[in-house]
């Protein structure tokens, strides 16, 4: 093995990663290829208040085929009133039926300022959730608890429970024993986005990213906080995005090769006790750039937190390979106790700092360390998303095929 030993020196680490990735990829297609793949479909139903909370986008992170598993199921989403569930639809209910609920609709709240100071292990209390756990034939259930409300979930229960938003406790709560897991948030991947999701960091024209609008339900004002922080320190910023040349073309259609960039605008809000924000409106770079635009061409982008600490915003960053900088909270945030923690240990390659006035330093960190570091950053950002992704899609379709007759 001495010329296994001298390859594993001479090999940069990035290279070695790589190669390490495509060695372990065949050895998956061999065992794939070597029996049929695991096919189920599924049908899906949310039970809600009337708004619906982005079903369709989580089916996308699940649904396809990948790793010897096919997911099919009817986009055609069905949507019930928590009565209408329970009366019409909850009887034949069974294990290809994944069932989308909010925390809010299990404990029977009305608006999110109630279901937020409400205490945690109240989901026996819900009259909705004593229907689901005494039903006789096996259930997934992907439970949106924005606000970590619902903290316990019986470990005994014959369901499979996925759950969104996390806090450093339920974090913890993730054992073989428990029949909890953890389903990241879905996203709106549009044609462009895909088009450019591989495309490497430092073929990208931005360096720095943000467009959204003011929130911040329970801590007023917490976007602008974070964008203000990021106005003061604007010299450092566009220093560091100028230094940063664009090494190679974006695209066939790229502009002249130049200086990367920096965009952020902070969309007004209709919440009036958000209408005093100094940068609100303000567009820091280019004017009329679009979302799409933005997940396509960024390097890194913010997604602070916002009415909750957890959103879309983060996994569509991930999803265009934009590496994400979050805002580590302190104490509880919406309900949410470290609310970055399961997602700085579950996803390699997102970045956090305490305060956006932080970025400069960390902007200064990467790119002193060079692009091909960055490169490997966004490759393993990918790489742990997608992980991520099949980990979901072949338990839903394993727990499906094992409770095919029951």
């Amino acid at each position: 093995m001495g010329w296994f030993r001298l390859l594993v020196a001479l090999l940069p680490a990035s290279l070695w990663a790589v190669a390490v990735r495509s060695l372990e990829g065949s050895s998956s297609a061999l065992h794939a290829s070597s029996s049929a793949p695991l096919r189920v479909s599924l049908n899906v139903v949310e039970v809600s208040d009337g708004w619906p909370h982005g079903v369709e986008a989580d089916m996308r992170l699940i649904a396809g085929t990948s790793a010897g598993v096919q997911i099919e199921w009817d986009p055609n989403v069905t949507y019930f009133e928590p009565e209408d569930f329970l009366r019409d639809f909850l009887p034949r209910a069974n294990a290809s039926t994944l069932v989308y609920i909010t925390a809010k609709t299990l404990l029977n709240m009305t608006t999110d300022e109630e279901y937020c100071g409400t205490a945690k292990n109240s989901l026996l209390s819900s009259s909705i959730a004593q229907a689901l756990l005494a039903h006789p034939r096996p259930l997934q259930l992907v439970l949106d608890d924005s606000c970590c409300q619902v903290a316990e979930w019986p470990s005994s229960s014959r369901h499979a429970l996925y759950r969104k938003a996390f806090s450093r406790d339920l974090h913890f709560r993730l054992t073989p024993q428990n029949s909890m897991r953890s389903m990241p948030y879905g996203s709106f991947p549009r044609k462009e986005v895909l088009h450019t999701s591989g495309l490497r960091s430092d073929a990208r024209r931005l360096l720095l990213s943000f467009s959204g609008s003011n929130s911040g339900l329970f801590t007023p004002g917490a976007r602008c906080g974070a964008l203000h922080a990021l106005h003061a320190r604007r010299e450092a910023i566009d220093s560091l995005a100028a230094a940063a040349m664009i090494g190679k073309p974006l695209l066939e259609d790229s502009p002249p090769l130049g200086s990367r960039r920096v965009y952020a605008h902070l969309r007004p809000s209709e919440n009036p006790k958000l209408a005093n924000c100094s940068d609100e409106g303000a567009v820091w770079g280019e004017a009329n750039l679009s979302y799409t635009t933005l997940l396509s061409h960024s390097v890194f982008g913010l997604a602070p937190p916002g009415d909750f600490w957890e959103s879309y915003r983060l996994w569509e960053l991930i999803e265009a390979g934009v590496i994400p900088i979050v805002q580590r909270t302190k104490g509880v945030y919406s309900g949410c106790d470290d609310a970055a923690y399961h997602v700085l240990h579950t996803i390699d390659g997102v970045l956090a700092v305490d305060d956006y006035s932080q970025l400069p330093e960390l902007l200064q960190l990467w790119l002193g360390r060079g692009w091909d570091a960055i490169n490997d950053l966004q490759a393993r950002l990918l790489a742990s998303y997608n992980a991520e992704r099949q980990r979901v899609r072949r338990e839903v379709a394993e727990f499906t095929a094992r409770h095919a007759d029951e």
